[in-house]
């Protein structure tokens, strides 16, 4: 079997994009394996991660989402701006809104221009499911002990549990360490986000993934949230990534988190796969 793949990148995640809109669609045991071999570094194409356009259905694309570990998940938002980016760009889709379908969920991804998506995630909330609001009065801060010192963190569910913490000057140096005492502390069970304001309008982010799973865009949209809820930013921010703006939106009115993002073309080619005969997949 051979194929067409992109390679597209958001923020630090890698991601290989394959459309079998004008393929036949392979079988659904086959994904797994393939998804392992693409993701490999030495073998295949390299990536965080597979997101597969199957077919169209009623003006929507379905797509699944396989990570390096040949494990379906959720589409994360950093592989459905991928899959904006590539529908839009081959004019399979409209010109102002890209219609997603993903394990039975609808997923609509606003067209900003040529390069700019925007993507809804869940209402905010809290771990145990408490739907967060900026006018909330309980403080849900988590309080722990790194590197001698008390560091405050903010559990927080978007999309997955995640954990906030705010960085200084002097704490942005020791990031990755503050990161994985929060990750320890939390179980295993907490994505960290180190997090520094610089302005109302501006923070930046630094992440490390302890799963295999990255997804920059929920953290940066965590991050934002966290920031609002402490006072330290307006509900409209940009969260910088690297080298990678994102925008961050949270409606006050809905109380819905809109994250714009773009994707960027690493480079494209053609892929051979040896199908396995039948029960040895």
């Amino acid at each position: 079997m051979e194929f067409e793949f992109f390679k597209l990148r958001v923020c630090g995640s890698d991601l290989i994009l394959v459309s079998f809109l004008r393929l036949p669609t392979p079988e659904p045991s086959l994904l797994p394996a393939l998804s392992r071999r693409l993701c490999n570094r030495l073998r295949g194409v390299g990536g965080s991660g597979v997101v597969y356009i199957l077919q169209r259905q009623d003006n929507r694309f379905l797509v699944r989402y396989f990570l390096p570990t040949g494990k379906e998940s959720g589409v994360s938002p950093d592989a459905l701006v991928c899959a904006a980016q590539y529908l839009f760009d081959s004019g399979n889709s409209e010109p102002t809104v890209i219609r997603l379908t993903e394990s039975g969920i609808r997923r609509d991804i606003k067209v900003l221009d040529s390069t700019h998506f925007t993507v809804r995630l869940d209402n905010p909330a809290l771990p145990d499911g408490t739907v967060l609001r900026e006018q909330q009065d309980a403080d849900h801060a988590e309080y722990i002990s790194a590197q001698g010192k008390t560091l405050v963190t903010y559990p927080i569910f978007i999309l997955r549990p995640l954990s906030v913490f705010f960085l200084d000057e002097e704490s942005s140096g020791d990031w990755k360490q503050l990161s994985k005492t929060v990750w320890e502390h939390s179980g295993c069970a907490l994505q960290p986000v180190g997090t520094r304001v610089y302005t109302p309008e501006d923070l930046r982010i630094r992440v490390i993934f302890p799963g295999s799973e990255k997804d920059y865009i929920t953290c940066a949209g965590a991050a934002a949230v966290v920031s609002i809820l402490n006072g330290f930013c307006d509900r409209q921010v940009f969260v910088r990534v690297g080298r990678c703006d994102l925008h961050v939106s949270w409606d006050e009115p809905s109380n819905d988190l809109f994250v714009t993002a773009a994707a960027a073309y690493s480079f494209s080619g053609f892929f051979y796969y040896d199908v396995p005969p039948s029960g040895s997949r």
